[in-house]
């Protein structure tokens, strides 16, 4: 975490931007798969024919090495919104050194590398007609748009999706 504070003071704000939506430098994953996989099937155009879930390692058992391009994580002991406690969240940032500073880059700098033991990256594709069907599963298991968002908008959701879809089978 010194790497960011480093980086820029407000990563606080930076996560908040983040977590509602606003482009910024950060990732942000969830350690469930299960919300994962919710967030991957929340909401899908009828012509995706697959939703991808990513997965992430920072350490593989040994240190990183000292590499110009770095990817550090931010951990779930940050103050931010209480859905990110809710949503399992942690938050990683890409940085360069340049002449002894450093900056925010592209996480791809680094993941297209895929060095042996660190900063490790895994693409899982699963069909889209499955949605429906994983979207139950995680309903009997409370994972849905109002358990992670707690909103009255999410709440809605929430209710549509057991009512008009998992109950009458619409897609």
């Amino acid at each position: 975490m010194s790497m960011l504070i480093h980086l820029h003071p407000g990563y606080e704000y930076m996560i908040y931007l983040r977590h509602h939506s606003y482009p910024s430098p950060l990732i942000d994953w969830t350690l469930s798969p299960y919300i994962a996989a919710f967030f991957a099937f929340r909401s899908i155009e009828k012509e995706i024919k697959k939703v991808s879930i990513y997965a992430y390692l920072e350490y593989f058992g040994h240190a990183k090495s000292g590499a110009v391009v770095t990817i550090g994580s931010i951990g779930s002991n940050v103050k931010t919104h209480p859905r990110h406690y809710f949503q399992q969240c942690e938050f990683t940032f890409c940085g360069k050194k340049i002449n002894d500073k450093y900056y925010y880059c592209n996480h791809e700098e680094v993941l297209k590398n895929n060095k042996k033991n660190q900063d490790l990256s895994w693409k899982i594709n699963i069909p889209s007609h499955e949605r429906l069907k994983v979207l139950a599963h995680l309903n009997s298991m409370n994972i849905n748009a109002y358990s992670l968002f707690g909103s009255e908008e999410s709440l809605i959701e929430t209710l549509a999706l057991q009512e008009f879809y998992l109950r009458n089978g619409y897609f």
